[in-house]
């Protein structure tokens, strides 16, 4: 019988992670000529700084010529990566750690810290879902499996007594589940913000939001192969760089922020406010992130995916050096000498 993941003990510390502060270093200037840069992106709110720094012009004060390229999710930016179609690309924790497993060259750059609830699930009233889990037994549901999605979703089922395997999964990615679930095609979906959000806005009063409150932050974060950072170092840091400066106008012009999030997320500025205003966004690499990262690792053996003897150490995933230079504060990974 598989475990239950243990979400008192993670919650604890991703929300320590929360406590370090640290503000972008002013004037930094790089020499990078309009270096063409590919970067993965993605409608979800944990882009926001991606964003912005894009909208805001924030890459091009750096010399970087950056091609924002939009995909539903983060497993295509980091398959695009890893292909050499993307030279960075944001994703969740847990396509990372299965290419991982496969032995892929590639590093997490950074992750970008968060407050708000990225994953939940939405359920047609008409067709019996509401708030109790029980309700979803035998329901046809659309989530995106292999994803961070499909991760806190068997999750959060184990969690309250329900396997996986007693719903009718439909693997489709977010837009496809959005529109099944508007069509009546699935009974409810289970993706990120802001598909979540536009099912609640498009069902109305027909909506439910089953997920409950013990969720646990994912870790969203960059990544690029380590070929490219080992051969552009100065390129990772500037668009880190960027990020941070992206943070500084998130501070201070939330409106901006969420007017450059809009664009790519097709979410009108009055629902993004609210999870803007609680996203409180910094850019990290902190013990939290390995530590989602090993129980992730424990998810995907139980759900047979993959049997190893060993977990990978996933400090030797991570690539620190940029941010270190930039925001020492942010990272709090012990690293083997």
């Amino acid at each position: 019988m598989r475990s239950k993941i243990p979400f008192l003990i993670l919650i604890a510390i991703v929300l320590s992670g929360l406590l370090i502060q640290c503000s972008s270093p002013l004037n930094k200037d790089y020499d990078l000529q309009g270096f063409q840069l590919r970067v993965g992106t993605v409608p979800a709110i944990v882009e926001g700084l991606n964003h912005t720094a894009y909208e805001e012009g924030l890459y091009d004060e750096l010399g970087l010529d950056v091609s924002l390229i939009v995909n539903p999710d983060g497993r295509s930016n980091l398959l695009q990566v890893l292909s050499g179609e993307l030279d960075i690309g944001g994703t969740m924790a847990t396509p990372t750690i299965y290419q991982a497993i496969n032995g892929e060259e590639f590093k997490i750059i950074a992750k970008v810290q968060y407050q708000y609830p990225i994953h939940d699930g939405v359920g047609r009233i008409d067709r019996g879902i509401t708030k109790d889990p029980q309700s979803l037994v035998g329901k046809t549901v659309a989530t995106l499996l292999g994803t961070s999605a499909h991760y806190h979703f068997d999750s959060w089922l184990l969690y309250n007594g329900i396997d996986i395997s007693q719903l009718n999964i439909v693997d489709i990615p977010a837009p496809e589940g959005l529109e099944a679930l508007e069509n009546g095609e699935v009974d409810a979906m289970f993706y990120w913000f802001p598909f979540n959000a536009m099912a609640s806005q498009s069902l109305g009063e027909n909506a439910v939001n089953f997920f409950g409150e013990d969720l646990v932050p994912s870790s969203w974060v960059y990544v690029a192969r380590t070929d490219f950072i080992e051969e552009n170092p100065d390129v990772i840091e500037a668009f880190l760089f960027a990020l941070l400066e992206a943070k500084q106008v998130y501070d201070n012009e939330l409106d901006a922020s969420a007017s450059a999030h809009s664009i790519y997320s097709g979410v009108e500025e009055s629902i993004l406010l609210p999870a803007f205003q609680q996203m409180k966004y910094d850019l990290v690499l902190d013990q939290a992130l390995l530590s989602d990262m090993e129980y992730q690792t424990e998810w995907f053996q139980q759900e047979g995916y993959f049997e190893i003897d060993e977990v990978p150490y996933y400090p030797d995933f991570i690539y620190p050096d940029a941010l270190m230079k930039l925001a020492p504060a942010n990272i709090t990974i012990l690293f083997d000498n």
